[in-house]
């Protein structure tokens, strides 16, 4: 599967519930994320998409966590079965970049050794990590 494909099921899930998932563009500051989530209620998260097999590259992941600093959830998708549980916590938990340890579906927190993450946040922490997505922004 195709990083535009995961893309496009994304997009069409964030319609479905009524919020906007523009590409986001940032000339001049590369590493941003690929899609700004605009849910109902407020709620805004920042999603890096990936394809099979790919992990986001370093200066993906500084700028991942520039944002995180600045207290906006960042998700790495890779995986379109995890899009309804990503956009369900999104909504729910008002995406925060602070959450429960309780949460499944975590904004990642690299600085916690363990904790709530999706899979595609820490490929170093799980073996056969499902991360997907080119090295292209």
């Amino acid at each position: 599967m195709r990083e535009k494909v995961v893309e496009q099921q994304l997009v069409k899930a964030v319609r479905r519930l009524g919020g906007l998932c523009p590409k986001f563009v940032s000339p001049g500051m590369d590493g941003m994320p690929d899609r700004l989530l605009l849910m109902p209620g407020g709620r805004i998260a920042f999603v890096e998409v990936k394809a099979p097999g790919k992990k986001p590259r370093a200066l993906q992941i500084r700028r991942h966590e520039q944002l995180r600093s600045l207290g906006f959830p960042v998700f790495v998708l890779d995986d379109p079965a995890v899009i309804s549980a990503l956009l369900e916590e999104i909504i729910a938990s008002g995406c925060h970049s602070e959450r429960s340890e309780e949460s499944h579906l975590p904004v990642c927190h690299p600085e916690r050794s363990e904790g709530s993450c999706f899979p595609a946040c820490h490929p170093e922490r799980s073996e056969g990590s499902h991360q997907k997505g080119s090295d292209q922004p």
